[in-house]
């Protein structure tokens, strides 16, 4: 018999059954074949969400967003629930008289933007001999990086109703702002929560189940 070389091709032989089985691209589909591909998977439906915006209030404490969000969490629902049960309680306050909104001048040093030039002249002078250099501002680089932010910089936001959100904007008027508002219905809602006047109720949410029938 002679010696074949260890580097030529082998011989195909049949294999057994390969007239039944046929190539292995023919062979049947493998598991893979019958995964969705990622066209036909199923998007989520993000009904709720499109239906219920968020509302963004700018100046609400921190305190009082930590302490809704505490409630939230210690009930078993969600912060948008406990927000809008205080947005609705002290909106109902103001219709009977018990909550009250005056307004006041806020007579802060800084609250009122000032001028170098008045009517009067200009707000500027030269000194003598021996002139003392002004205190650095309090947001100066020497000072460091503040590390607080100021109220108007808090901002939260709430997946309310729109037509409660429209309540809120009519109570603010011209007057105040949005988001002072909303504060100030928060910690009215939060205190009467807290002493016991305003009562939760949580209720635990059904799923809507998709049923089917084949008509027999």
């Amino acid at each position: 018999m002679t010696r074949r070389p260890a580097f030529d091709a082998p011989i195909s032989t049949p294999d057994a059954g390969s007239d039944l089985v046929g190539p292995l691209t023919e062979s049947a589909p493998g598991l893979l074949s019958y995964l969705p591909s990622p066209d036909q998977k199923k998007k989520r439906q993000r009904t709720w969400e499109k239906q219920n915006k968020p509302k963004h209030y700018r100046g609400v404490p921190a305190d009082i967003r930590h302490a809704v969000r505490e409630i939230a969490m210690d009930l078993n629902v969600t912060v948008d629930d406990v927000a809008r049960a205080f947005f609705e309680y002290s909106l109902e306050c103001i219709s009977l008289g018990t909550l009250r909104l005056d307004a006041h001048i806020n007579r802060k040093p800084k609250a009122q933007k000032m001028t170098l030039f008045p009517f009067t002249g200009a707000g500027w002078a030269t000194k003598g001999w021996n002139p003392t250099p002004p205190a650095a501002p309090a947001n100066s680089k020497n000072q460091g990086k503040k590390t607080t932010k100021a109220a108007w910089e808090e901002m939260v936001h709430y997946r309310i109703p729109d037509g409660l959100h429209e309540q809120i904007k009519s109570t603010a008027g011209i007057h105040f702002p949005v988001g002072e508002i909303a504060a100030v219905l928060l910690k009215h809602g939060l205190e009467a929560y807290r002493a016991g006047i305003l009562v939760f109720t949580p209720q635990p949410r059904i799923p809507i189940v998709a049923r089917w029938s084949s008509g027999r």
